[in-house]
């Protein structure tokens, strides 16, 4: 199942590069299904490798959803990807899960907000993960940025917009050159 998995995720990322947002859904959806009968009966991975493919699947296709405009079906990935961090128990898995999937998540629910005509909400939760209240979560800082710069400019604010671009492109840059 774990090469179906895969083989499934690198589709949806072909299909995606060909903007084929139906394609991609589908082949993400299926991939979640797989993810999540290689879960145990209580629905929560116990072990951090499959921690990384369950909430990493759900991070794909919520941000799938979003970009095809279905906020209701972003939203429940979302939702479940929190609700399913609050929940785990064992705590090698909970630490690996909430460092890598917490930023992300907060991304993703900003994502959520703004397609909810919700910017205020939106843009609090991304500064707020920049000011370093989400805690140890570990977050890619240009995502970040680049989520608050599309933001700005959905709201007509271009000035704001660049300005969170070039923080952007500068945070890019210094995870390639470091």
């Amino acid at each position: 199942k774990l090469g179906q998995i895969q083989a499934l995720e690198v589709l949806a990322a072909t299909y995606s590069g060909f903007n084929s947002q139906g394609n991609q859904i589908t082949a993400l959806e299926q991939s979640l299904d797989l993810t999540r009968s290689l879960l145990p009966s209580n629905g929560l991975p116990e072990r951090p490798g499959l921690a990384g493919l369950y909430f990493g699947v759900l991070d794909l296709l919520g941000s799938a959803y979003a970009d095809a405009g279905q906020v209701t079906k972003a939203d429940l990935m979302f939702k479940e990807l929190e609700e399913k961090l609050g929940l785990l128990t064992k705590a090698r898995v909970r630490l690996y899960a909430v460092q890598h999937f917490g930023g992300e998540l907060s991304i993703g629910q900003a994502r959520v907000l703004e397609l909810k005509s919700k910017r205020g909400e939106a843009k609090d939760l991304l500064l707020g993960l920049l000011a370093g209240k989400a805690g140890e979560v570990r977050f890619n800082r240009g995502a970040v940025l680049e989520q608050l710069a599309r933001l700005e400019r959905g709201g007509g604010d271009a000035l704001a917009s660049a300005g969170y671009y070039e923080q952007a492109v500068a945070a890019f840059s210094q995870q390639r050159d470091p």
